[in-house]
């Protein structure tokens, strides 16, 4: 019975959490990001997600970027910070209006793996801060604008696949 109820309580939370790509996450207002989304949930669910030990995200926030590579745009993520850690979690936000959501509709394009990525990053932010670059009508998440293979990285990432 045990195994039964654990089973309908992730299916709830799964659930839940799934209604995240209809549901708007932060607005505009007089020029600032206002987040309308538990942040205390999007929290919980990515430190479980980050794959990091110990994890306390102490500051939650939208910020405006501009992806490097083959083209420049803007565009927006949601980034939550662990300071002690140097730790960044953050996912990619459409922008619709003054709104902004992570995945309004589900896509058939190249980059459906990449909206729904969470990308962690851990480093000082000069060294390691979240990038997004545009290569071959793709974005990848990264840690610094610089495409390198080194064993003495500076900025460990990871990347997690959120189903919704």
């Amino acid at each position: 019975m045990k195994p039964l109820f654990m089973l309908a309580l992730s299916f709830l939370a799964f659930s839940a959490f799934g209604q995240t790509r209809r549901m708007k996450i932060a607005h505009l207002e007089n020029g600032t990001y206002k987040i309308d989304a538990d942040t205390l949930a999007l929290k919980k669910l990515w430190v479980g997600k980050c794959g990091f030990e110990g994890v306390n995200y102490t500051k939650m926030e939208v910020l405006k970027k501009q992806t490097f590579g083959e083209k420049k745009e803007d565009f927006y993520m949601l980034i939550a910070y662990d300071p002690a850690k140097d730790l960044k979690t953050c996912r990619y936000l459409f922008k619709i209006n003054d709104n902004f959501y992570f995945r309004p509709s589900k896509g058939s394009d190249n980059n459906d793996l990449f909206y729904g990525t969470v990308f962690t990053c851990m480093g000082k932010d000069d060294e390691c801060f979240p990038e997004v670059l545009y290569m071959d009508n793709t974005y990848q998440w990264g840690g610094k604008q610089k495409l390198e293979c080194s064993k003495d990285n500076h900025c460990p990432s990871t990347r997690s696949i959120m189903f919704e």
